[in-house]
């Protein structure tokens, strides 16, 4: 990758996390996950890494000079990414660090507020069900990974 593209890249994530940033800080039910030291900036950036890991997703077209909230079906798509990836880290290395914890708490709490917005579109709605199916397994192997430690620790 030529220094141009590699620049390019990290100016699409920064723009990226920027609107992640605005679109989330609009719900009060997602900056109730935010009371320790990582904040919604670090958990945005996290996100957006994650949606650039494997280059430019297709998908993903924002406007640069635009600086409003995303549309939900650009938000669920990052959410989706970033949640498959991580959920893929919790299997094959089991520990996550607290931003990577906080990214799937906001993928949550966001699919909450937006669940009915969600069903209205059949694409977002298989992601809906996808990001569900995920959080259903993230919390059995979490609660199993918290039980197992706790044993050994009494």
């Amino acid at each position: 990758m030529s220094f141009v593209q590699s620049l390019s890249l990290q100016w699409s994530k920064s723009i990226l996390s920027n609107r992640l940033y605005l679109s989330f800080s609009q719900h009060v039910g997602i900056l109730e996950c935010f009371d320790g030291a990582t904040n919604l900036n670090t958990v945005t950036n996290v996100m957006s890494a994650l949606v650039f890991s494997e280059g430019n997703p297709v998908w993903l077209n924002i406007d640069e000079d635009d600086e409003s909230v995303l549309p939900s079906n650009i938000i669920a798509n990052c959410l989706f990414e970033s949640v498959r990836l991580i959920f893929i880290r919790v299997l094959t290395r089991g520990n996550l660090s607290q931003a990577e914890h906080l990214v799937i708490s906001v993928a949550m709490q966001w699919c909450e507020i937006h669940q009915v917005e969600l069903k209205n579109d059949e694409y977002s709605l298989k992601i809906y069900h996808l990001m569900k199916k995920i959080f259903s397994e993230y919390t059995v192997i979490n609660t199993n990974y918290r039980s197992r430690n706790s044993n050994m620790i009494t």
